[in-house]
């Protein structure tokens, strides 16, 4: 029988790392089975035994030129590369919780990173503008 399990950062409640096996590693915990593996790794504990998706921002491309980025808490370092030009257009440290903004890019490669602090997920995304 396979038991699932994680390991959770005790501070924060986000799933460090998450595994299905016939033992229980040292440290771990066993979870509810009607949880998939693959899903915890994006999840967090909100209460003993009850696990829930960890936040992210909104990185949504338009399909022509721009990227909306929304929902980016206070603490998050923002980069957005130009891979045509190999270059780095901006790199910034977000102050504000909740900031927002519209990015509109010309013709070429992008690329936008979005590090958030614990518990939010990291959000990336490429954008092909020609």
């Amino acid at each position: 029988m396979m038991i699932k399990y994680v390991k959770i950062d005790p501070v924060s409640g986000v799933v460090l790392f998450a595994g299905a096996g016939p033992t229980l590693p040292s440290g771990a915990v066993v979870v509810p089975s009607a949880l998939a593996v693959c899903d915890l790794a994006q999840m967090m504990e909100v209460a003993p035994g009850v696990f829930s998706a960890r936040p992210q921002v909104s990185l949504v491309f338009d399909g022509q030129s721009q990227v909306s980025l929304s929902g980016c808490p206070a603490g998050s370092k923002l980069r957005i590369d130009d891979l045509t030009g190999s270059e780095i257009l901006l790199e910034a440290d977000i102050d504000v919780d909740g900031y927002s903004e519209v990015f509109s890019f010309p013709v070429g490669i992008f690329r936008v990173d979005v590090a958030p602090p614990v518990p939010y997920l990291p959000a990336q995304i490429e954008v092909v503008v020609s």
